[in-house]
This record gives structure tokens, sequence and C-alpha cells, in this order.
């Protein structure tokens, strides 16, 4: 997916987010325990607060969320539309290739910026709507690329800060409605993820197979069933 679509999806994602915390900023998130509904909204608009600021100083160095300003305790919602909008704004106004810090210390451009707020939006609009039982799946495009930014981009860093004591093991994760797949070794404290199936004569050691949308949100931590075949140690290492 390029950086358009990454905008649009932003925009759209954001848009039916603060459509669902609109029926109700007391509801539970079952997906998030800690929160409900007005904690989501907060925390999802200061992320595009915190984005802003990069993209719009061009940061090279590290920002700290917490260095923000807290969201503010009434009109929640509208807060959160008009993160939304200026964040938009704010990328738009800047070509994708424009260097800026992030903290995965890859793609150091806006461009990564416009992929990560669509997936992270993408997934806390499914939370939000979850609150109120009317939760919509992630269109598959946009779901297969999410998985894709987590099992190439995020595993391998997140593994290193959780070493898995000495495992050595193969998996095989597959999209079945977009086509999509990707092969991936588990090493003590890293992973080496690629972009298709299996080489010859190799074979995963865990499979997960489901539609995309499905997928992104069950890899995200989302209680959402997905067919997982093979070693169910590495099967809970990708699902936690």
């Amino acid at each position: 997916m390029d950086h358009e679509r990454h905008l649009f999806a932003l925009r759209h994602e954001g848009e039916a987010l603060a459509a669902a915390a609109r029926r109700g900023l007391d509801r539970h998130v079952p997906s998030c325990p800690d929160w409900d509904v007005a904690a989501l909204v907060a925390h999802t608009g200061r992320a595009y607060r915190w984005v802003t600021h990069i993209v719009d100083t061009h940061a090279a160095d590290e920002v700290l969320i917490e260095d923000l300003p807290e969201p503010p305790g009434e009109d929640i919602v509208e807060w959160y539309e008009d993160s939304l909008a200026t964040l938009v704004e704010t990328i738009t106004n800047e070509t994708p290739d424009t260097p800026v810090w992030n903290w995965s210390e890859q793609d150091m451009t806006v461009a990564f910026w416009s992929r990560r707020m669509a997936h992270e939006t993408a997934v806390h609009r499914w939370d939000a709507q979850l609150a109120h039982g009317v939760q919509q799946p992630v269109e598959p495009d946009l779901a297969a690329d999410g998985v894709d930014e987590l099992l190439v981009s995020f595993l391998g860093d997140g593994l290193s800060k959780r070493p898995v004591d000495g495992r050595h093991a193969t998996f095989l994760v597959e999209a079945t409605d977009t086509g999509d797949s990707w092969y991936g070794t588990l090493l003590p404290d890293s992973a080496d993820v690629r972009r298709g199936t299996p080489p010859a004569n190799a074979t995963a050691g865990a499979t997960l197979r489901g539609g995309a949308s499905d997928l992104l949100l069950a890899l995200w931590g989302r209680d959402v069933p997905v067919d997982a075949t093979g070693d169910e140690s590495v099967i809970a290492l990708l699902l936690e």
C-alpha cells in the first residue's frame, strides 16, 4: 500500500472511531480491559498529537509522548476530531520521504507515520465499535498491510525485548482472502520474516490462517478466532 492509501485509511478509520465514540463514552472496551471508550479516544487522540509534533517539527531525535499535554476532561470527542484533522493535514503537507524520527529506527520518514497511524486507528476503531457491539472488519487490503507491518517491521524488535529462551522455530501466516503470506523464523531474541511461502523443502512449524482482518486483530492481541495449527508455543508467542 502507498502513502496516499494510508492517509485515506487514517481519515476514514478515524472518522469511524469518532462515530462509534459518540454512541457512548462510558462503555467498557472488552479488548482493552483497563479502558472505557473515553480512555480509548484520549489515547488515540494523544497519539495523533504526538505524531503531528514529530512530523511538523521534522524531529530528528526521540520525542516522548509523555511531554505532550494531557487530553481534556471534557469535549473529548471534539478534541479527538480536531487532533485527527490536524494530523491528516500535517502529513498531507509533507512529502512521504521527508526524514523524521520514529521509535522503530526503520523507514525514518513521514511515510512510516502515515502507515503506522492508519493501522493504529483501524484497530482502535474496531475496539470502539466492539464496545457497542457493532464492529466491522478492517478492509482486507489495509488489514494485510497491517499484518505485514507487524510481522516484518515489529516482531523482531518485540522479541529482542523479551527473549524466548533459545527457541528456534518457523511459522507461516496466510491471509485467505487476499492471498498474502509471510514465512518467518524465530530466533532467541529476533525474527527473520519474509513475504511469501516457505522456501523449497522447508515446512512451517506453526501456521496461522484467516481473513486479513482477523489475522491483524488476533496478532494485536484481540480475541478473534483464526485457524492455528502446529507448535502451540509458537502460536501463543505470535498471538500474545
